[in-house]
């Protein structure tokens, strides 16, 4: 595994900055501004119920790209409801080798009782998937057998296996399971 980015590093942040180029590192600080933002937006209530999961698209050691899944979060914040503690946790998605790099943002309110999603902030960078993709990718998650999926969709073989190629690329994805895993890393099926 590539330690760029350590679960047990107490500065995230700064192991993350040694290693991206120009290009990923805007991308980045783009993502923190606009969780910021969002963030001194909301109620004080609201506070530390906002999220934010994040695709990184980092180059390794050899030249090549691994795909992280950076998440932000508020732990504790002051009597102003200004953030003081903030956790930043982040995970090499083994396996995922995309083509061609589709940025990824989502900023929700998660109720952290019921681990369920209050409120989405919608902006560019969430996957723009049709109505038949999303129900695509619940049939999915439901475990059901590929060869169901017609009947049950009422398309034909040839109708399916084109909505997985245009579904796949929107979720760096190279096959069904990646795309279900991404779709849950990204609470699209929330």
């Amino acid at each position: 595994a590539n330690p760029m980015i350590r679960m047990n590093d107490p500065d995230n942040w700064k192991n993350l900055y040694r290693h991206c180029n120009k290009k990923d590192m805007y991308h980045y600080m783009e993502s923190v501004i606009l969780y910021f933002e969002t963030l001194m937006s909301l109620s004080l209530e609201q506070r530390h119920k906002l999220v934010m999961y994040t695709l990184h698209w980092l180059e390794n050691k050899n030249k090549q790209h691994d795909l992280y899944l950076i998440r932000v979060k508020v732990i504790e914040v002051d009597d102003l409801g200004i953030p003081w503690l903030i956790m930043v946790q982040s995970e090499l998605l083994y396996g995922f080798k995309p083509k061609e790099f589709y940025p990824n943002r989502q900023l929700l309110l998660v109720n952290e009782y019921s681990n369920r999603v209050e409120k989405r902030f919608l902006n560019g960078n969430k996957p723009k998937l049709r109505e038949t993709q999303l129900e695509l990718l619940i049939l999915l998650n439901k475990n059901l057998n590929l060869g169901s999926l017609p009947d049950i969709l009422k398309i034909k073989l040839s109708g399916l296996k084109s909505r997985f190629t245009r579904l796949f690329p929107k979720l760096n994805s190279s096959n069904q399971y990646q795309a279900i895993i991404m779709a849950n890393y990204l609470r699209l099926l929330d």
